[in-house]
């Protein structure tokens, strides 16, 4: 028999309260959680407005709260191993609301500046040399210290059985959770692909405009049984495998190399030989594209011979491909500035019961991205991008256009007052197209 003074759960905390005032506590906690959850999942939108605390941490406080209650309402008729489970999750999720807070504002920044291949370092700048994440990330480690004892001594009250079980049902729960529910749905009147991404691009239309603050959506990394850009990337990859280039259009072939270029923003010659070499318009500019690729990624780097201007402004390298490739999905595109990250994005169409489709815009959605620019005697850019994220297949055609911008003119007080394009090449109505050769020259 368990005994129930030995748990550090809910029964550990003796309270001269008697049960009425128990139980009135109790379900005044469960009404908070529950209505905080609601919260979160968007049922009472108007509640978040104002709001500046991500989801995850919300969710958080609505599960301390929602168990909180539970346990209090059900502490005397619970076992007493229960009741030490209900309180290990309750310090689970209060640590997680502080763990959260420098953890993920410093991985966000890091994750946000992966391109640059310095990662550590980011994290040492955003996380370690600020003095505002250090003392919650110090607060963070101690709680995870707290709570990692309290489980141990939770699991060290249960008899071997319980423990075995116990571990078994969290493996059990892990792999329901990491392989069963991000699967993507399964619609008995989905007739195909087409219809399939109709569907997800009205429910990220839904998800975009459920929860708001200040016209700005709440940050939420989506759980991964409701993963839609997970869904979207999926059946876009598989709409863009079945792609074929119209009858006499030329297919311009991107070739394979074991030598991947470094994206350093500086364009070696030895890194880029045997690129695919595709002269933009107006020729008299002489600004190029060079395409490649490893196997794995696809490197796209740019010459502008007249782009010297000292002030980036507006200096831009910009790549749309899977250019209409459905009547829901218009294209996707990464913008190259003079930053450390490139900023990708998505173009779709939101089916409407009545009327037009209505645009959406889904932005930085590739993670896997790098880029970088340079200025030496003229602006060049370098641009990564990992095949399988971008549903990129080899030996299957693709459309595509590239724009170079130079700073923006503007007037004499410094106002926008046109963009300065210097090159060209493809565009909505007319794009090239491409295709990754399937494997390399043996000879390189």
């Amino acid at each position: 028999m368990v005994d129930l003074n030995q748990q550090p759960g809910l029964n550990k905390l003796k309270t001269p309260v008697n049960a009425k005032q128990r139980s009135l506590a109790g379900g005044s906690m469960l009404i908070v959680g529950l209505y905080i959850l609601a919260i979160v999942a968007g049922l009472v939108p108007a509640a978040l407005t104002g709001s500046h605390a991500d989801l995850w941490l919300i969710s958080c406080a609505g599960g301390v709260f929602t168990i909180g209650g539970i346990g209090m309402l059900l502490r005397e008729r619970m076992p007493g191993w229960l009741s030490g489970l209900l309180g290990s999750v309750i310090w689970t999720l209060f640590a997680m609301t502080f763990v959260m807070i420098p953890v993920g504002t410093v991985l966000d920044k890091a994750g946000q500046q992966a391109a640059s291949g310095d990662i550590l370092a980011r994290l040492y700048q955003d996380g370690v040399s600020s003095f505002g994440l250090v003392i919650p990330a110090v607060v963070a480690l101690l709680l995870l210290a707290v709570v990692v004892a309290i489980w141990w001594r939770w699991l060290a009250g249960l008899p071997m059985r319980g423990r075995i079980a116990f571990v078994v049902v969290v493996l059990l729960s892990l792999y329901v959770t990491v392989f069963i529910f991000p699967a993507e749905p399964r619609w008995s009147d989905v007739q195909d692909d087409h219809a399939r991404l109709a569907r997800y691009v009205r429910l990220a239309e839904q998800d975009k405009q459920s929860i708001q603050k200040h016209g700005r959506e709440l940050f939420w990394s989506p759980p991964p049984w409701h993963n839609v850009e997970a869904w979207i990337k999926a059946v876009r990859s598989r709409l863009a495998a079945t792609r074929v280039a119209p009858v006499n259009t030329e297919v311009l072939m991107i070739p394979v190399s074991a030598r991947a270029p470094i994206i350093d923003g500086r364009m070696d010659s030895e890194e880029w030989q045997g690129a695919l070499r595709i002269a933009l318009r107006p020729e008299n500019l002489h600004s190029t594209v060079l395409m490649l690729s490893d196997g794995k990624h696809l490197y796209v780097g740019a010459d502008v011979p007249e782009d010297v201007a000292t002030t980036s402004g507006g200096a831009a390298l910009q790549f749309w491909f899977h250019l209409d490739l459905s009547p829901w999905f218009a294209n996707e595109n990464i913008l190259v500035e003079n930053k450390a990250r490139p900023f990708s994005r998505r173009s779709l169409y939101v089916p409407q019961e009545l009327g037009k489709p209505e645009s959406h815009t889904e932005t930085n959605i590739y993670t896997k991205i790098q880029a970088a620019t340079t200025l030496q005697k003229h602006r060049q850019y370098e641009l990564q991008l990992e095949l399988d994220e971008a549903g990129i297949k080899p030996g299957v055609p693709f459309p595509a256009r590239v724009q170079i911008e130079a700073a923006h003119e503007r007037d004499a007080n410094g106002q926008f007052k046109a963009k300065v394009k210097l090159g060209v090449i493809g565009d909505k109505d007319s794009p090239i197209w491409l295709r990754v050769a399937m494997q390399s020259n043996p000879s390189e």
